[in-house]
């Protein structure tokens, strides 16, 4: 059988004629691909008994087979969910779940190094029918990948000493097991000034959060911590922590401006200014101060996300975009569009009308600028700019309408547009 003829069998098992489903079944009877075995075991439920009966069949041969154990375990999902539904084989759902006890190397696997439903399943199986002993149960949880499954394993140590938990914190590597540590550690008053450093130094923003909140609440001096470092060597990576602390600390922008001055690092200096816009500890007028002092070209995906974050003025996305270092197109500068206010979109479209190069460009801004002029019926008030700022944006809109040639058809709207801008 080609794999387009088992295809063609598959799709046949879900015809709504029985009679079908049977002519499909008797027809993969002696087929054991992989692909076939998960819509056998939802055949395990079909309406008609006859095709139930062949599917479980079908099964119990196939589950004898070397591979057998394997795709139990593989397909545990579907093994484990038919023995909920109304219509059921019951010997064969206990044939294929027993299956999974008979390769625990392949089951140990996945709860180690997968994630998702199915480790999880397979962890709450293995647990309630004692595959594992209890302490190999935890060997498990304690490396496991999944957050889910490694909860078993944080239920487990933080009812221990607190040096052990010590011990444990420094030695593993998961964030949500440092963080349950911290806070048990923070519980029982054994949080001690090495823990809170390493902490304070960690890579994850809410443990060096919580830090920040301890060495607070112990009287720590962050004076003396960053001024001892002014004198170090410090790795872009050192660096770049020390940024971080400085931002959830909300501390003074003079130090923030001396370190950032030291990392050389585009892809650090990136995420560290996205931290602190986001964090509102610069403004987006310093961002943009920042990268154009520091000569620094980013691609438009990057500067996108910042823009994406609010507050930036039209000027601001402009001379944002000017530091790319890739070639943006009318549309990607468009993205941001309609996020603004009524004045800040006849700004941007003053400032976008250099931009254009083809006529499908120049179409795409003569729809927006149209769109515009049939909004200014709902203004009353004139923005807060500067009179030169209000000449000029004047000067340049007209010279746009003239272009695209519609003064003639929206005389009305430009003349209450420059009435209420130039009052």
């Amino acid at each position: 059988m080609t794999l387009e003829q088992l295809q063609q069998s598959i799709n046949q098992l879900y015809w709504w004629d029985g009679h079908e489903r049977q002519a499909a079944l008797e027809r993969l009877s002696n087929c054991y691909e992989p692909i076939l075995f998960p819509h056998l075991l939802r055949k395990l439920s079909d309406y008609v008994p006859i095709n139930r009966q062949l599917a479980a069949q079908h099964l119990l041969i196939w589950v004898e087979r070397p591979e057998g154990a394997d795709l139990c375990i593989d397909y545990f999902l579907d093994v484990y969910a038919i023995q909920k539904r109304i219509r059921i084989v019951g010997e064969v759902e206990d044939v294929l779940v027993n299956k999974v006890a008979q390769n625990l190397d392949k089951v140990k696997s996945i709860l180690q190094f997968k994630q998702g439903k199915l480790s999880r399943a397979l962890f709450d199986y293995a647990q309630k029918n004692e595959l594992f002993t209890y302490l190999e149960l935890l060997e498990i949880a304690k490396l496991a990948h999944d957050q889910g499954i490694r909860l078993n394993w944080i239920n487990f140590i933080v009812q221990q000493q607190g040096s052990c938990l010590k011990q444990e914190y420094v030695q593993t590597q998961y964030f949500d097991v440092k963080k349950a540590i911290l806070y048990k550690l923070f519980e029982i008053e054994e949080l001690d000034i090495k823990v809170l450093l390493n902490a304070f130094n960690s890579s994850s923003l809410s443990i060096m959060d919580f830090s920040i909140f301890a060495l607070k609440n112990q009287g720590f001096d962050f004076n003396q911590y960053f001024y001892n470092l002014r004198s170090s060597i410090l790795s872009n990576e050192k660096i770049k922590s020390c940024l971080l602390q400085m931002i959830l600390l909300k501390w003074n922008k003079q130090d923030f401006y001396l370190y950032i001055d030291k990392l050389e690092d585009k892809s650090i200096l990136f995420m560290v200014l996205y931290k602190a816009l986001r964090l509102n500890y610069i403004l987006s007028s310093e961002v943009v101060d920042l990268l154009h002092r520091r000569q620094v070209k980013l691609q438009f995906h990057l500067l996108r996300k910042f823009v994406g974050l609010g507050g930036f003025q039209p000027q601001e996305v402009d001379e944002l975009y000017h530091m790319s270092g890739d070639s943006i197109k009318l549309i990607q500068r468009l993205d941001i569009y309609e996020n603004f206010s009524f004045w800040d979109k006849f700004e941007y479209l003053t400032l976008l009308w250099r931009y254009c190069r083809i006529q499908e460009e120049k179409h795409i801004l003569k729809e927006k600028v149209e769109e515009l002029l049939n909004l200014v019926k709902y203004q009353y008030y004139a923005p807060i700019w500067k009179k030169d700022n209000k000449d000029r944006a004047v000067i340049l809109f007209e010279a746009m309408m003239n272009e695209y040639n519609l003064m003639s058809y929206y005389r009305q709207e430009y003349q209450q547009l420059t009435k209420i801008l130039l009052k």
